[in-house]
């Protein structure tokens, strides 16, 4: 009776083996934690470790750094990454802050700009209205210019003195007597 147990206990031993060879398979496979790194410099062991933990190797033995270190270590590089981030903060802030005057400059010029078109359409506007008048007070001449050539004309035939009316240059009708 010794045969059977002894296949029973071989049997028992080869299950054994497949389920520690399976939790062995599985926990390489596990998932690791973001803030961890899985080593596996022998092929045969794994060890998680801090990421960016300083490790050295010796002989089979591997060294890991102490985490007060560690942790000493990553704050004091934080440190000098967030001091380094915050100059390009302020110097990017300051160039916005230049960009944005520059372009607050722009803007007042632009508004004078605009004052300055309002000013030449006024002054368009007001060319426009002396040159009506003008034509206005051209018209006015020009007719009492072919009005003195028709009396001018009735004088000589009739030698008698007559008034001639003619506009000045305000526009106000000015009586010349003419002999």
């Amino acid at each position: 009776m010794l045969r059977p147990n002894r296949k029973i206990a071989g049997i028992f031993f080869l299950a054994v083996l497949i389920c520690f060879s399976a939790v062995a398979f599985a926990a390489k496979k596990q998932e690791i934690p973001p803030w961890m790194e899985n080593i596996d410099d022998t092929g045969r062991s794994n060890y998680l470790v801090p990421k960016g933990a300083k490790r050295e190797v010796v002989g089979s033995q591997v060294l890991v750094e102490a985490p007060n270190e560690y942790t000493a270590r990553r704050l004091y590089e934080m440190e000098n990454y967030l001091d380094r981030r915050f100059e390009k903060i302020e110097e990017d802030q300051k160039n916005l802050t230049e960009a944005l005057n520059e372009l607050k400059e722009s803007i007042e010029k632009l508004g004078d700009i605009s004052r300055l078109i309002q000013d030449v359409e006024r002054l368009a506007e007001d060319m426009g209205r002396l040159e009506a008048r003008l034509t206005v007070f051209e018209t006015a001449q020009e007719e009492p210019k072919e009005s003195a050539a028709a009396s001018d004309a009735s004088l000589e035939s009739l030698d008698e003195p007559e008034v001639v009316d003619e506009a000045d240059e305000e526009g106000a009708e000015i009586q010349i007597l003419k002999e």
